[in-house]
């Protein structure tokens, strides 16, 4: 006990030393440098123990000294931006970020782009840029004058926000003369959203002279600076069909660098885009590519009591949207550019584009069933075979052995989509439905689900990813080493099998933090697995918030037992908040960021929220003691006055000495002073410093017991040893 109060002493007297050794000013400018830049300077502030040094600098802080009522303001500024954001270790609460602005009065008086700069912003959605601007701002402060100061001081972003007020009455953005010529001073200055719109504009032409080789090298400046939009403009200018220079590869290189910058979209795109634009294809190399990228079948329900094996839309075709547009002259040999094998190879890919709708046609499975008709009896074509077989079976017209004589024919030709089509009948349990559609398992090349994993293993170790992917999915129905391919995938980028390695490697019987992390930076390089694996990397970012929720725990249940009051515990940590609401978000604790919304401790009060935290957590004695008070109180809810002594009940019989004091409180209330002062006994031999002064007065009084003063004065000299003001002052009365 007396450890832990002589922490709190230690925390109260360092942290105002670390704040005094600070230079708050050249964080602000700092800051300032960078927001000019890039109009994101919050970055400079993404420090999660940046809240205990700003913290004590601001208005609110723990350490309140005369003559200091508002803080600094610089501290004040910036912590507006943390609370606003969530970051620098400070909780996201809006409320406070405010309070923080209005108390950064004096900075904002003295330095025009503090005062203006929140008014502003821009924005970029779908190719266009917008400049915007608060309306409330004009006639609240001397925008101009200030921004002016700013342009004087050669701040870049401030010519881009003087330019933008001077063009609101118009309602353009920098369209003027006077305003195309600070949208220029913006970027030479270094503003990177102003060398984006500027280049944008060029290219367009866009009340400007159109300067295209002047557009490209501004947009490629800002890019090169870090400014996802404009890489995407760029990405724009180049697009392949679209664009007004379209080319390709350079639309790709773009969109690979928004996508790397962190641009959720741009990964997605990168991953749909060809390689090549379709003039440039070659039929034969497309087909490699097209038979290289074949998918496993995938299980669907045709009806409800029909379960069927279809393979999905080959992503090689899906690439090009026009590309059954560009293979129907060569299909329908109207062309002599083509060999007959190039033709051939042509009819089966146009023929699958038919089967599922892609490629710029619409679904025929009927005439996609006529181009394929013309290979089934050809060898070099087991995958028009597949592709027939598969379609029989769909339509369920087949007769009696076709779809499986067809299956046949291409496994036996060595086409593995069709070992993998036979495998997975197999390994789902589907050979009575196939049966059903004209499946003759008769000529059945594999004999029971250990062949057919046996074969899948076989062709994963040849280096067949979708054997491996069947290997990873069809874990639960046999015995496979499902760990083994889900790594290999994870290696080669598959995003949703590094999720599942970073699963496994989370599993308490075989964790591995290292493993889990490097799975999970795989799968966020992926866009389907992206989100979800960045969402959990973020989790182990907040690892502290986790793990000093988790070393405070004991702390607080002490501090709460010896005082029925958290407060020396909440004085003790004034800046817990931030990674308290982080761990409350990673749903790892909710009572502390609760007892911080409860007493407004760092954030916001809120004893609504407060009651309904305390409710969403485990059953911990501190936790419960505090929802009792709240309960008691009536605070964020109605008063429950019999429910909190009901918990109080519960609490004393574990052996809580704050709930017995306060069961004691309500006890003496109702006039039965017996059981008050046992419940005083037991809560001062639990080391209950408030039960101690109510034993000792009782004790001295001979409230429900009998009178006996001199152990009324050691509990009184206990309770004062160990800094209890009220048993100080008994002490001095009893004298």
């Amino acid at each position: 006990m007396l450890r832990a109060i002589a922490t709190a002493v230690l925390l109260l007297t360092a942290v105002p030393c670390l704040a005094e050794d600070f230079d708050v000013n050249a964080l602000y400018e700092k800051w300032k440098k960078e927001d000019s830049r890039t109009l994101e300077g919050w970055r400079v502030l993404d420090d999660p123990t940046l809240i205990e040094k700003l913290g004590p600098l601001g208005i609110r802080g723990p350490w309140f000294e005369r003559g200091r009522e508002t803080g600094d303001p610089a501290a004040n500024y910036l912590l507006s931006i943390a609370h606003e954001r969530g970051i620098a270790g400070a909780p996201c609460d809006p409320l406070l970020a405010r309070r923080y602005w209005s108390a950064s009065a004096e900075l904002r008086k003295r330095d025009g782009y503090a005062a203006t700069r929140p008014y502003f912003s821009v924005e970029y959605r779908e190719g266009e840029f917008r400049i915007l601007q608060d309306l409330a701002l004009r006639g609240v402060i001397p925008v101009e004058d200030l921004l002016e100061q700013q342009t004087k001081d050669g701040v870049p972003a401030a010519f881009l926000m003087l330019g933008r007020y001077r063009n609101l009455g118009e309602d353009k953005d920098l369209t003027s003369k006077e305003g195309r010529e600070y949208l220029e001073l913006a970027a030479r200055g270094g503003c990177l959203p102003a060398m984006a719109i500027l280049g944008q504009r060029l290219l367009r032409g866009a009340d400007v002279r159109r300067d295209v080789k002047g557009g490209l090298a501004w947009l490629k400046k800002a890019a090169k600076g870090g400014y996802v939009p404009a890489m995407l403009e760029l990405a724009r200018f180049h697009h392949y069909s679209t664009g007004q220079q379209p080319d390709l590869q350079l639309h790709r290189q773009y969109i690979r660098m928004a996508a790397d910058a962190g641009d959720i979209d741009a990964l997605r795109i990168f991953e749909t885009l060809p390689e090549q634009e379709e003039e440039g294809l070659k039929v034969s190399e497309l087909y490699d590519r097209y038979i290289a990228a074949w998918r496993a079948p995938k299980l669907a329900i045709s009806n409800p009591a029909s379960k069927l094996l279809v393979t999905p839309p080959n992503p090689e075709l899906t690439r090009y949207t026009e590309l059954a547009k560009w293979l129907k002259p060569i299909v329908d040999d109207l062309t002599n550019d083509y060999t007959q094998e190039e033709r051939a190879k042509a009819q089966v890919m146009y023929a699958e584009c038919l089967r599922h709708g892609i490629g710029g046609v619409e679904r025929d499975t009927k005439l996609s069933r006529h181009w394929l008709y013309q290979f089934l009896h050809d060898d070099n074509y087991p995958d028009a075979k597949l592709l027939y077989a598969e379609m029989l079976v769909e339509a369920g017209d087949s007769n009696v052995r076709e779809p499986m004589s067809f299956t046949q024919d291409a496994y036996e030709a060595g086409f593995r989509p069709a070992a993998r089509m036979l495998c997975a009948v197999k390994l789902v349990g589907l050979e009575t439905e196939y049966s059903v559609r004209g499946f003759d398992w008769e000529r059945e090349p594999l004999f029971g689900e250990r062949q057919a994993v046996q074969k899948l293993e076989a062709l994963a170790k040849d280096g067949d990813t979708e054997s491996m992917r069947m290997l990873v999915e069809y874990r639960r129905i046999a015995e496979i080493q499902w760990l083994l391919w889900a790594v290999k995938l994870a290696n080669l980028g598959d995003g949703p099998c590094a999720l599942l390695v970073a699963d496994y490697y989370s599993e308490a019987d075989h964790a591995d933090v290292e493993k889990v992390k490097l799975a999970l930076q795989i799968a966020a390089k992926s866009s389907a697995t992206r989100e979800e694996a960045l969402r959990r990397l973020r989790y182990f970012d907040r690892e502290y918030a986790r793990k000093r929720c988790a070393e405070l725990a004991p702390e607080l249940a002490e501090v709460i037992n010896r005082d029925a009051s958290p407060k020396a515990f909440l004085d003790a940590h004034p800046w817990i908040a931030g990674f308290a609401q982080q761990a409350a978000m990673d749903r790892a604790d909710y009572s502390l960021y609760a007892l911080c919304l409860q007493y407004g401790h760092g954030v916001s009060a809120d004893d609504r929220s407060a009651r309904k935290l305390y409710n969403l957590e485990d059953e911990d004695t501190s936790r419960i003691y505090l929802l009792a008070r709240m309960m008691e109180q009536g605070y964020g809810g109605a008063a429950d006055q019999r429910g909190a002594g009901w918990v109080y009940e519960a609490l004393a019989k574990a052996g809580h000495g704050a709930g017995a004091y306060r069961l004691g409180l309500i006890r003496r209330g109702e006039k039965q002073d017996e059981k008050a002062t046992k419940l005083f006994k037991q809560a001062a031999e639990a080391g209950c410093l408030p039960g101690m002064v109510e034993l000792a007065e009782a004790l001295h009084d001979g409230l429900g017991t009998e009178k006996d003063a001199e152990k009324a004065k050691e509990w009184a000299k206990k309770a004062a040893d160990a800094g209890d003001a009220s048993a100080k002052a008994l002490l001095d009365e009893w004298k």
